[in-house]
């Protein structure tokens, strides 16, 4: 994929779609200067709608507490948080490891 150029008006599409919470959190972040708009692409944005309230403001607070001076792509690195919320979230876990989906009935799926 490589680095793709961040454009303004997509940012900002992709921005206005993502809860209030969200959006408030991502306007304190920048205001915050840690980070710029113009660090965060569409995609990185995209992947944020994908998770719930709780869960992308979570990989935010983990974005902004992260040293992010030697993090030349700060898109990849939040996609990379993002993705490792959903894997965190993806059912009860015991001893870190995700739990076995049960489809409904008990018993371990196919």
């Amino acid at each position: 994929r490589g680095y793709m150029p961040t454009d303004p008006a997509r940012n900002q599409q992709a921005a206005s779609q993502l809860p209030a919470s969200v959006q408030t959190a991502l306007e304190m972040m920048f205001a915050g200067g840690k980070v710029s708009k113009a660090d965060l692409d569409a995609r990185a944005l995209d992947q944020l709608k994908e998770l719930d309230e709780t869960q992308a403001l979570d990989a935010l607070q983990r974005f902004t507490a992260a040293d992010l001076t030697n993090i030349t792509n700060k898109s990849g690195f939040l996609v990379g948080i993002i993705k490792r919320n959903k894997a965190n979230s993806s059912g009860p876990a015991i001893g870190g490891i995700p739990a076995v989906p049960t489809y409904g009935f008990g018993e371990p799926g196919p």
